[in-house]
C-alpha cells in the first residue's frame, strides 16, 4: 500500500469540513425541544381554552382510527393537541371513552365548551367513560401534557344531531 501524502492546507480543509459535518449532525439529532409556552400550558388554563394549539412530540406513533377513535402512544409530549372539534345544534349528550397509560410526565384530556371553560375529563393513567351534556354551540376535546410519555386509547360517541370533527391527529 503506498503512503498518502496529504499537506497541511488539505489537512485544514478536511477538519473543517469534518467540524461543519459535526455541527450539522448535532444540530439534526438534537430536533426542536418543547418551548417555554408548550411546557409551560398543563396548568394554564387561559392558554388551554384557546382556539389555537401548541405542541411538540418527542414521538409518536398511531392516530385516528378507522371508527374516529384516537390510538395513540407518544413521548415527551408538552402543550395542548386539538383532537376533536364537534358542533351542537341541540343539546345531547356526548361520550367520551378513554383508556390510557402514563409512564412518565404528567397527561390529561380536556373539553374546552362554548364559554371558553375548560373541564378535565381524565387524568393520568385511567380507564372509563365521561359523559358531556352539552349544549348549542362549539366545543373542543384537547390532550394536554407536560413531559409526558404514553399510550392512549380514546373515542368519541355523540347524540344525533352533534357534529364531529377528528382533526386528523
Amino acid at each position: 500500500m503506498l503512503p498518502i501524502n496529504i499537506d497541511r492546507a488539505s489537512k485544514g480543509r478536511v477538519g473543517l469540513a469534518m467540524l461543519i459535518c459535526g455541527l450539522i449532525l448535532l444540530s439534526l439529532l438534537s430536533g426542536c425541544g418543547a418551548t417555554d409556552r408548550q411546557k409551560g400550558v398543563y396548568d394554564d388554563v387561559a392558554e388551554i381554552s384557546s382556539e389555537g394549539d401548541t405542541y411538540s412530540y418527542g414521538s409518536q406513533l398511531g392516530g385516528v382510527t378507522q371508527d374516529g377513535g384516537l390510538e395513540k402512544s407518544f413521548s415527551r409530549f408538552n402543550g395542548m393537541d386539538t383532537v376533536w372539534i364537534f358542533s351542537v345544534k341541540e343539546e345531547g349528550n356526548v361520550t367520551i371513552h378513554y383508556d390510557q397509560e402514563v409512564y412518565k410526565g404528567k397527561f390529561k384530556l380536556v373539553a374546552v365548551d362554548p364559554d371558553q371553560m375548560v373541564n378535565v375529563l381524565t387524568e393520568g393513567t385511567a380507564k372509563g367513560d365521561n359523559v358531556l351534556h352539552v349544549k348549542k354551540g362549539t366545543y373542543r376535546i384537547k390532550l394536554v401534557g407536560s413531559g409526558a410519555k404514553a399510550k392512549i386509547n380514546i373515542s368519541i360517541e355523540a347524540d344525533e344531531g352533534i357534529e364531529v370533527d377528528v382533526t386528523g391527529k
